[in-house]
This record gives structure tokens, sequence and C-alpha cells, in this order.
């Protein structure tokens, strides 16, 4: 019986985790956010419903929370990419609507480093890796002990390594 419940808990989340999704799609982010919030209390180290839980929270503009989030989840691996991301939105518009308004957000009080972070991450997602650089080094900057931060604008602004026979 015990070895039921690990699987029927996934189902629950499962289940959850779609109806996130659907209210995501329909643009009702606080729903969705409900929604993934739940699914994460029966698979709480899940790292796609944590990145998702962080989308809902972009969508809202409440970056601080979206930031701690995605920290967590770009700490043990990579996050989505482009294709995944936009398959979330109806429209694409919309993701760029809300991505607009994280930037202006940034130029508005250029000192709040999980703003950077944040806005880091969103061009990464869109394979911008310059300036997902320069705002992982902004975070950085501001942070010093963010280490994360720093890996990542390390890893972005690294020399690609040469291979074996071309040395």
């Amino acid at each position: 019986m015990a070895a039921e419940a690990p699987t029927e808990a996934r189902d629950v989340a499962m289940q959850y985790f779609s109806e996130a999704r659907d209210a995501f799609t329909r643009g009702m982010y606080t729903t969705a956010t409900s929604r993934v919030e739940r699914a994460l209390r029966f698979l709480p180290n899940d790292p796609a419903m944590h990145e998702f839980r962080a989308l809902t929270l972009f969508a809202r503009g409440r970056y601080q929370e979206a930031t701690a989030g995605l920290y967590s989840v770009l700490a043990v691996g990579p996050g989505m990419n482009w294709a995944t991301m936009a398959g979330l939105y109806p429209d694409t518009a919309v993701y760029a609507r809300q991505l607009r308004a994280l930037e202006d957000t940034v130029r508005e009080d250029p000192k709040v480093p999980y703003t950077h972070f944040l806005l880091g991450y969103h061009y990464l997602v869109l394979d911008q890796r310059e300036a997902a650089a320069a705002e992982f080094g902004e975070s950085a900057r501001l942070v010093p002990e963010d280490k994360l931060s720093a890996s990542l604008y390390q890893s972005l602004t690294a020399p690609p390594p040469v291979p074996e026979d071309e040395k």
C-alpha cells in the first residue's frame, strides 16, 4: 500500500500542475500560482514546478519572489529554453510585454540586484547570452557574496574550449 502513495501523490501533483498551466495560458496568474503551489506540496523538489511558479510570479510583477525561486532552480541546473517558455503563452506578445515591464523596472532602479538576476534569466531563456551575462554580472557586482550570479556570468563570458584536434 505504501508503494502506491508516491504514484498517487505524483498524480495529484500533476493534476494541479496541469490546472496551473491552463490558468497561466488564460492569463489567470494568481490562480496559476496557487495551483502550482498546491502541486509543490506533493512534489516539493520538482525543479520544473519551481521554475513555473517563478514564471507565474514574474507575470504578476512579483520579481523578488520570482528570483528566489529561480535562484534555487539555476543553482542545480539549466532553466527553460525559449521553445518551452513560448509554449506556455497563448501569444508571445504577452511575454514581450511582461519582459518590457521588467526591463523598465531595472532601468528605473538599477541598484536592485534581484531584478538584474531575473532579467539575466529571461535573457538566457531567449538565448541572448551577452545580455544575460551583463545582467548576471551586475547582480554579482551589487551582491559580491552571490556566488551563483558570478558563476553564471563566468560561464557566459568564458571562451569556448578548444577541441583537442585544434590545439
